[in-house]
């Protein structure tokens, strides 16, 4: 008993000082979040934010700045495209990134925006029953979403569904292609489950309850997290209170730890590590009958287990991205608490050698 005691005392000390070890530096000194580095390694696109003066009547989301932006990866700001648009995924050869607002789309480079389009207006105006995410996959040639008719879920594109699934997703959905475009990862962004769905054999696969950040209300400046492996074969997630790896398939499912209050697992381009934040939430400031996510702690975990490291201190501010810049580092955002994200700003960290 004494000697388990004094192994777990070492272990919290060693985590102390890993994470007093490590350095975050600012990436760009401007209000922005949404850091999605390009499959190639060269560009991070952003998100700039901020309050918009132009939104409609009210304080609504309306007046929340939402402008793609484009940076090497070495934190040098290139030209902006001016796109309004919050972000998806990188094409696979990192030509363009999807970027999406308000039920309209587009592909996006720092040199502008192609691909235009919007969801069919179906019902009230600018308010498709559906998803607002959308995102461009090669293999449809196109940009798909998520509508609701009844108990069934479509997978839409502006020349009609391209593949049905006999659930209702009643929220937001996040889709999020594989590497190599086979699969797509769909999930509700309320806890329901997390599916694939194989473009090639047209067929759906549950993979069971899921939670991406545990702030109910992470989706409301529409982040965004990609659970994918590079092997395009193994995801990365949480699921009640641990976290776990799992094929595509369903299959070879493996619990890695268990943690509380954590979200965001990525794992890194070689596939040796998973990195995940954890959270602190405390009462708002202004309203004492909402939380703060705050707290953030970055953790990186072995793919073959064991304990995981601390790379962080906590932070006061909310990570609500989180990616692999390289094999040996990481880049995430923190936003501040209040409206129109104030003082949002997006860090790297190295974790050591590659």
């Amino acid at each position: 008993m004494w000697s388990r005691t004094v192994a777990v005392l070492l272990f919290c000390v060693g985590v102390n000082l890993f994470a007093v070890s490590q350095h975050e530096t600012m990436f760009l000194d401007v209000d922005a979040y949404q850091p999605v580095p390009s499959p190639d390694g060269k560009l991070v696109a952003y998100v700039l934010t901020g309050m918009k003066r132009d939104g409609t009547a009210g304080m609504g989301r309306s007046h929340l700045r939402s402008n793609v932006a484009f940076a090497d990866r070495e934190g040098n700001h290139l030209r902006d495209p001016n796109v309004e648009g919050f972000l998806g995924e990188w094409l696979p050869d990192s030509s363009a990134i999807s970027s999406y607002r308000d039920w309209r789309f587009s592909l996006v480079t720092p040199e502008g925006s192609q691909k235009n389009g919007a969801m069919p207006q179906t019902h009230t105006p600018n308010s498709p029953f559906g998803a607002e995410r959308a995102q461009y996959i090669p293999a449809f040639n196109g940009f798909v979403w998520i509508e609701y008719s009844g108990p069934t879920t479509y997978l839409e594109t502006i020349n009609g569904p391209v593949a049905t699934f006999d659930r209702w997703f009643q929220n937001e959905a996040l889709i999020v292609p594989s590497p190599d475009g086979r699969y797509l990862a769909i999930g509700d962004l309320r806890g329901q489950n997390f599916w694939t769905y194989d473009i090639g054999k047209n067929t759906w696969k549950d993979l069971g309850p899921f939670s991406v950040h545990p702030d109910p209300n992470w989706d409301y400046i529409k982040p965004n997290w990609n659970p994918w492996f590079s092997d395009s074969v193994h995801l990365a997630l949480f699921s009640g209170s641990s976290l776990y790896t799992i094929r595509a398939d369903g299959t070879d499912r493996r619990e890695l730890w268990p943690t509380k209050n954590a979200g965001l697992p990525v794992p890194s381009p070689d596939g040796k590590s998973i990195a995940y934040v954890t959270f602190a939430p405390r009462l708002a400031q202004h309203r004492t009958d909402l939380e703060f996510w705050g707290g953030s702690t970055i953790w990186v975990i072995s793919t073959e287990g064991g304990a995981p490291r601390q790379v962080t201190l906590p932070s006061k501010d909310e990570t609500y991205d989180l990616r692999w810049l390289t094999n040996s580092s990481l880049i995430f955002d923190r936003i501040g608490e209040g409206l129109f994200n104030p003082h949002a700003r997006i860090w790297t960290v190295p974790l050591g050698s590659e």
